[in-house]
């Protein structure tokens, strides 16, 4: 048993080593015996030696996260500490570590979704709920998918690629029903789907740096996680054709729920990576990008925005910086003050009626953080404001 299951000995000066037979003589050596043996020697060495260590590969991730538990306890047990009514446990919930925090939100689903419905599993499913996706598994587009892959050398490393942007558009996820039908089944529209599977984006968007935060949200950026209670029993990444199909139900979900107010010229977006107060204004697309989105104005942090474009959104909401106190001078003077001032305005672009708005807000110095604070007002006044 000492040397077929390979169990280490301390030797008399405190080192470990290891219990080898060779012909009928047993000794010991401090190096783990990788060699291989001829077939003459003990069917026990060769046995040993053919069944050498094997790696089992586990995300860093989870690896630190099972050692945190290890050493601060664990975290779902600390959180039960302070009680999850407590304002406590908001403060510390949110102070996780994001690996931490979505392992933690992985294991709260999986135990909601096993029935558990404790106090504290029901706080953090109710707290991240809108970032778990819930539909059925779309068993014909990932054999679709995996087919297509089997090409994937013989074509060239952009097949792949290609593939993801060539194939059909993805159709409207169906509607998980309460009463799930037992899969696979077939669904009114004709599809073949298999059981229900969970779904999350969290390591992108809670990942993201602010620049990159509003295309992370558009493209599914980082890993995707899933969950099948019926075929497997752990949140898992998913894989490589996975990832293509499921980027594009995901995309699909987050365009409907952003169908509202993609109706607007003018709506805000608070993002869950980074929740700054952004702007998405339509009609300030750059007259250069036709078919070239790369200029389309598809999300900026407020304060980063120019503040002569703050204005005018202001002006199609609106908003205006006048006060009766406020006695203007006439328009040419306005407009000379602009010359004057070396100012970058494009006075001939503005009209007589907006110009006032301009020369409040220049000549009271006006900082960008009120104009995106009044901005802000008042589109959550018009249910414009998109939080993911």
């Amino acid at each position: 048993k000492i040397i077929n299951e390979k169990i280490y000995l301390i030797n008399k000066y405190g080192y470990r080593c290891y219990l080898l037979e060779y012909k009928g003589t047993l000794y010991i050596q401090t190096d783990y015996p990788f060699y291989q043996v001829s077939e003459d020697q003990s069917s026990d060495v060769v046995y040993y030696t053919r069944h050498l260590v094997s790696t089992v590969t586990n995300e860093l991730d989870i690896y630190i996260y099972r050692k945190n538990n290890l050493e601060k306890g664990n975290l779902l047990a600390k959180l039960t500490s302070v009680g999850p009514q407590s304002p406590e446990f908001d403060k510390l919930f949110n102070e996780l570590d994001i690996k931490e925090k979505i392992l933690m939100i992985e294991e709260a689903f999986y135990k909601y979704i096993k029935g558990d419905t404790s106090g504290l599993v029901l706080k953090i499913v109710s707290m991240n709920e809108k970032y778990i996706m819930k539909m059925y598994e779309p068993l014909e587009e990932l054999r679709d998918t995996a087919y297509a892959m089997k090409n994937v050398n013989s074509e060239g490393p952009g097949r792949l690629t290609k593939y993801a942007e060539k194939s059909k558009k993805v159709q409207e996820p169906l509607p998980v029903p309460s009463d799930a039908k037992v899969s696979p089944y077939q669904t009114p529209r004709g599809e073949i789907v298999g059981p229900i599977v969970y779904l999350h984006n969290l390591y992108g968007q809670l990942n993201s740096d602010s620049y990159s935060a509003t295309t992370s949200f558009q493209n599914v950026k980082g890993k995707i996680r899933i969950f099948i209670p019926t075929k497997e029993d752990y949140w898992r990444d998913v894989s490589i054709y996975e990832k293509i199909v499921y980027s594009k139900h995901i995309k699909q979900i987050r365009s409907q729920d952003l169908s509202k107010y993609e109706s607007k010229d003018i709506y805000g977006l608070i993002l869950k990576s980074d929740p700054k107060f952004r702007i998405v204004a339509k009609f300030m697309q750059n007259e250069k990008s036709t078919g070239d989105k790369r200029h389309v104005f598809r999300g900026r942090d407020c304060e980063t925005i120019k503040k002569d474009k703050l204005i005018l959104i202001s002006i199609k909401l609106g908003i205006t910086y006048k006060l009766p106190s406020y006695k203007l001078p006439s328009l040419n003077e306005m407009r000379d003050y602009f010359v004057k001032s070396k100012s970058p305005l494009k006075l001939d672009k503005i009209s007589d009626t907006d110009l006032p708005e301009y020369y409040i807000v220049y000549t009271k110095n006006i900082k960008r953080d009120i104009l995106c604070e009044r901005i802000r007002k008042k589109l959550e006044e018009t249910d414009s404001v998109y939080i993911e």
